[in-house]
Order: structure tokens, then sequence, then C-alpha cells
């Protein structure tokens, strides 16, 4: 693949990305718009975010902070559903 259809494809991917976030965004009332677009890639991993060529979320944001996983809650003797 030479980089002309790298190029092409990588854009066409991230339009898809961007589509699929708008279309999520777009359920939601107008007013909600911009906290639910950082919300959203908040909620994307590194991997995701680099493949659409998204910006990263900044760490010190308030809606990045991490929920503790499933596993770690276990470990720690929480095991009700």
């Amino acid at each position: 693949m030479c980089e002309g259809e790298k190029l092409v494809t990588f854009y066409f991917w991230r339009q898809v990305g961007e589509a699929t976030c708008d279309l999520f965004i777009s359920w939601f009332p107008k007013w909600m718009e911009k906290p639910l677009k950082l919300i959203t890639y908040t909620l994307l991993d590194d991997t995701i975010l680099d493949a659409f060529g998204f910006e990263h979320p900044s760490p010190s944001s308030p809606s990045n902070n991490k929920l503790p996983s499933q596993s770690h809650q276990l470990n720690q003797g929480n095991s009700t559903f």
C-alpha cells in the first residue's frame, strides 16, 4: 500500500469514528454535546484514540478518573454483584 492509499484509509476511518461519536452524542440534548464529547473520548482506550487519530484527553481532566476494575474489586473481597 502506497503512502497515498494509507492516508485515504486513515481519513476514511477517522470520518467513520467521528460519525459514530456524533451519532451517540445526538441521542442527548444539545446542551450536553460538549461534555459528552469529552466523556466519550475519555472512555476510549489509547489504541482506539490512536487508530482514529483522536486527541487524547488531558490526564488532569475531571472526567478522566478511571473506575476500579471489577477484578480489583474481587481481589478486595467485594464479591457481590
